[in-house]
């Protein structure tokens, strides 16, 4: 899904969950993610195609297209 397309999508979305989870938990929320892509692209190897580098990248916003 190109990066912009997400945006769109969650944009919106932020308020909500800003008044339901509160500003702290949201920040929090969003370093998970952060740092869960760091995880899966920490198992990347040398030989991973543009298809296997997708999925870690996601959560950070490092696709672009």
């Amino acid at each position: 899904m190109p990066l912009a397309l997400l945006v769109v999508i969650v944009t919106p979305l932020a308020p909500l969950v800003e008044r339901w989870l509160g500003a702290g938990r949201t920040v929090a929320a969003g370093l998970v993610l952060v740092a869960g892509g760091m995880a899966l692209a920490a198992t990347l190897e040398a030989g991973t195609g543009g298809g296997g580098c997708c999925p870690p990248c996601a959560p950070s916003g490092w696709v672009r297209r």
